[in-house]
């Protein structure tokens, strides 16, 4: 039986991880594990995703 996806499942790893995003959306990486930073680095994450006009290719 064959999903929508195509071949029976997913086959990829996405990987959401804080350092992951801000590396390819080409964020500042501030201090980890404190509140301030993260919920800043989360604030700037949203922002760069809601008004960037195009993805930047991938390298």
């Amino acid at each position: 039986m064959t999903g929508r996806l195509g071949g029976g499942g997913i086959d990829r790893y996405i990987d959401l991880s804080f350092d992951v995003i801000l590396r390819d959306l080409d964020l500042p990486e501030l201090s980890k594990h404190d509140p301030v930073s993260d919920s800043l680095m989360a604030a700037l994450i949203h922002t760069k995703l809601k008004y960037q006009t195009k993805a930047a290719p991938h390298e």
